[in-house]
């Protein structure tokens, strides 16, 4: 079907366009007639003429109704707006729950994995260092330990005792099955003065005195002693003079110049003796300080010590006076000495601790040992020397296999001890280079009459036990 195609009458256009201008021009007239002041309702308002046309009563009525339709109109509008806001809250609400839910989702993925990444590396540091650990600590007591003491126990007689610093005294008892003369729970015992004693004398005879009065009543000979003498420096002193000897007989002239019955006490010092095992263990180089200590403890100067902590200074120099013969000027001069000494201080001023240190490796240069340690052996000429940051220092005693020597023009501070065997040099206190330890433990008991060597064992890297029979 064909489309009706019209047409405009010019002349009939023309009259509306005229029509509309005539309408806006009449329109701008009125508007400029009623601006401002022309206006009826200039500065009036809708109540005005209310008032004016209606009366004061029904214009009131009239702008409350005005009032209530037009709240009604606002709270319209409000509830309307609030509906639609909470519209669109919901609708945001729904999308952001569907993207969390789908969010969720991955994220309990990644956090499932992360949560086992985390898991992973934190047990990886433990698992680390206990692998370090088991590959890089020595246990305590290894088959060396256990060798040696199993072979006590399977060689020993029964009520044989052993005898060492008081460490491993309960391994002692628990794998060779055998009395010990102490071990920790006696550790605060005066078994700790004799052990250490036997250990740092160089006297052979008095450590097997030491070993035998243990043997045949730990500390009784002492305490018997000092019942009788009432003197504990003086118990001390008589029993000093009385261990080396291993003649009963020789033992009991000493004793009787100070008491009646020496009997009592020689009973505790021989007896019939038993079976001894006596250990020296690598542990106890590093030791040496704690059982030299005890060892080297002097009775004298802790009497001193505690009589003028104890006492008035009048007191303690009556005291002083009395018992230990000190003159004027030497308790003033051991008041001065000790009276500021700390509790530590007046340890170390009554016993030292005599320690070993480092141990070097040595090599022979056209007949002269060069040591890592620093220190330098003349064998042909039986001394030493030692580097250090003030050049060359010559060393007073100096020690071989074949015993102790000693130079007029060297420091007393250190000694040193070497091992041709091994070609090593060790440093040490030199109240330790000629001590019954260095000597079984580093010399093989060499010239030695009383100490036969039972067994040998090394433990993890190359830790040492010797277990030494005591000939009596």
């Amino acid at each position: 079907m064909s489309k009706k195609i019209r047409f405009y009458n010019p002349e009939k256009l023309k009259n509306i366009n005229k029509g509309r201008k005539h309408t806006q021009e009449t329109k701008r007239k009125h508007s400029e007639k009623t601006k401002g002041k022309n206006n009826p309702m200039f500065e009036k308002s809708v109540y005005d003429v209310w008032l004016k046309k209606y009366g004061k009563e029904k214009a009131d009525m009239m702008w409350l109704e005005k009032n209530e339709k037009q709240s009604k109109k606002i709270k319209g509008r409000k509830h309307t707006q609030e509906a639609k806001q909470k519209m669109k809250n919901h609708i945001r609400t729904k999308e952001h729950c569907e993207k969390l839910s789908k969010s969720l989702e991955i994220n309990k993925k990644i956090i499932a994995i992360l949560l086992i990444i985390v898991i992973v590396l934190l047990f990886i540091k433990p698992v680390k260092n206990v692998e370090n650990i088991a590959k890089s600590e020595i246990p305590m007591i290894d088959d060396g330990w256990v060798n040696a003491l199993t072979n006590i126990k399977e060689n020993s007689s029964e009520n044989a005792i052993i005898t060492s610093w008081w460490d491993y005294g309960h391994w002692f008892k628990a794998i060779a099955d055998r009395a010990v003369t102490f071990d920790g729970a006696s550790q605060n015992k005066p078994q700790a003065h004799w052990v250490g004693r036997a250990l740092t004398t160089n006297n052979e005879d008095e450590a097997m005195g030491i070993l035998r009065m243990l043997n045949c009543g730990a500390n009784d000979a002492y305490d018997i002693l000092l019942e009788k003498v009432e003197d504990p420096l003086l118990a001390k002193k008589i029993l000093d003079e009385a261990l080396p000897l291993n003649n009963k007989e020789e033992a009991r002239k000493i004793l009787a110049d100070h008491i009646d019955n020496p009997d009592e006490v020689l009973d505790k010092m021989f007896c019939e003796q038993r079976e001894n095992y006596f250990i020296t263990s690598e542990d106890m180089v590093s030791k040496g300080g704690v059982w030299a200590h005890f060892g080297s403890w002097d009775f004298e100067r802790a009497f001193v010590y505690n009589t003028i902590n104890t006492n008035s200074k009048e007191n303690a120099a009556k005291i002083l006076s009395e018992t230990l013969d000190y003159t004027e000027e030497e308790i003033d001069s051991v008041y001065r000495e000790t009276k500021s000494l700390t509790e530590k201080e007046a340890d170390s001023w009554i016993s030292p601790y005599p320690s070993y240190s480092n141990e070097g490796s040595c090599n022979n240069i056209n007949g002269t040992m060069y040591c890592s340690n620093g220190v330098i052996v003349y064998q042909n000429e039986k001394r030493a020397s030692i580097n250090t940051n003030n050049g060359l220092i010559n060393l007073k005693y100096y020690r071989d296999e074949n015993g102790v020597y000693e130079t007029n023009n060297g420091t007393e501070e250190i000694a040193v001890a070497f091992i041709t065997e091994d070609s090593k040099a060790i440093l040490m206190d030199p109240k330790l280079i000629d001590s019954m330890f260095t000597k079984l433990f580093y010399y093989g008991g060499k010239n030695l009459d009383h100490f036969e060597l039972f067994d040998y064992q090394q433990g993890i890297n190359g830790f040492e036990v010797y277990v030494w029979k005591i000939k009596w």
